[in-house]
């Protein structure tokens, strides 16, 4: 398996209602590569982020979920979560 040379995410906003759960969707170039991602949410009040990007949107307000590889690799999707 090969290095990563890069990550992109699918949406870089997800605007989401309380309750609502949706998947972060990473792709990983080249595409053989292997690598370890690691999600992480800067305000687990609003939002977490379990091991495979699934995002549960908690209360109202506004975070980052940052998408790491193994390497130097990274990026950011931001969340805002409204009560319906």
């Amino acid at each position: 398996m090969g290095t990563v040379k890069g990550l992109s995410v699918e949406e870089e906003t997800f605007i989401m209602n309380k309750d609502e759960v949706k998947q972060i969707r990473v792709s990983v170039y080249p595409s053989f590569s292997s690598c370890n991602l690691l999600f992480n949410s800067d305000d687990e009040m609003v939002a977490t982020v379990d091991y495979f990007g699934v995002v549960h949107a908690l209360s109202e307000g506004e975070t980052i979920i940052r998408v790491n590889d193994s390497g130097n690799e990274s990026h950011s999707v931001s969340v805002t979560v409204k009560v319906k």
